[in-house]
């Protein structure tokens, strides 16, 4: 049983904003379906890693759904969820059985690669970008403690857009998966930011040799569409026949589907049982949504 918008509404309606997180992090340990079987180990694994792990800047590890395992620091939240809660179960096995075998893919917003690394088993090499270089060293450790080769990766450090340039990029510390594009080099001034290059998916499929490519993975905090806009070539040259995305509330849907109308593309969600969902009614309120050819 997934925690359900309706669900989640109601936890950020009746609770103050400290006990929010919390509440839906228990709820997901104790009544989600796919953390069956492992509810009080990793009840254990989400207290000790808040209570000890966290404070006394600890490290430890976590696995994903096909065994792999990732090293989680304690001065960010990336994978942190990972540790005591299937995290993306539904949309990563999704994904999984969706690719062919030996695939090649791209992952725009790679972060320290644990989505990636999810697929490995399953892939022969991939496309990754990130714009903070802390991400993209953890990454490499990551792949390293898997003993996953990294000849056939490509990892590129950047922000990405749909041209070339130059963005500011904000600094939470660590390799926050909150870091995002500031945009017009006007970054608030209580903000931490740096200046980093921005490049197209376009791009770096050049620079890399343009191997056949049959998926990308887009998660880049509300900068989803314009880093699709610049992979328009690499959509249209490749067997690709999905793609993930991020929806944020900021970006009308109407942006998205005119830009996959224009592939002759359709988004969809997927339900409990792996079902497409085309409704625009539900896909409007989806963060993770996917697209496919064919309207």
């Amino acid at each position: 049983m997934h925690l359900t918008r309706k669900r989640k509404n109601l936890i950020k309606k009746i609770t103050p904003r400290f006990l929010k997180r919390f509440l839906i992090d228990i709820y997901r340990i104790f009544f989600d379906s796919h953390n069956a079987g492992n509810r009080v180990k990793s009840f254990y694994s989400y207290l000790k890693w808040h209570l000890y792990n966290k404070p006394f800047n600890k490290i430890t590890h976590a696995s994903l759904i096909n065994g792999y395992r990732i090293i989680i620091h304690p001065d960010s939240d990336s994978g942190v969820a990972d540790i005591y809660y299937p995290r993306e179960w539904h949309n990563l096995t999704f994904i999984r059985n969706n690719l062919p075998e030996r695939a090649f893919i791209i992952d725009a917003g790679c972060n320290i690669g644990n989505r990636t690394l999810t697929l490995a088993d399953k892939i022969s090499g991939a496309l990754m970008i990130d714009a903070n270089e802390l991400s993209l060293t953890r990454l490499k450790e990551n792949f390293e403690l898997n003993k996953v080769n990294l000849d056939n990766y490509h990892i590129v450090n950047a922000a990405l857009g749909d041209k070339p340039g130059e963005v500011f990029f904000t600094d939470f510390g660590g390799t926050s998966t909150q870091n995002k594009i500031i945009n017009d080099f006007n970054p608030d001034p209580n903000t931490k930011a740096i200046k980093v290059r921005m490049t197209t998916i376009d791009e770096e499929m050049r620079r890399t040799g343009n191997p056949e490519c049959h998926f990308i993975k887009t998660d880049v905090e509300g900068y989803d569409l314009q880093a699709l806009r610049g992979a328009v070539n690499t959509i249209k040259n490749n067997p690709i026949r999905l793609i993930m995305f991020e929806k944020w509330k900021t970006v009308p849907i109407e942006d998205f589907i005119s830009f996959f109308s224009y592939l002759n593309w359709r988004i969809f969600a997927i339900d409990d049982k792996f079902n497409k969902i085309y409704s625009r009614d539900i896909i409007e309120y989806k963060r993770n949504l996917f697209a496919e050819p064919g309207l």
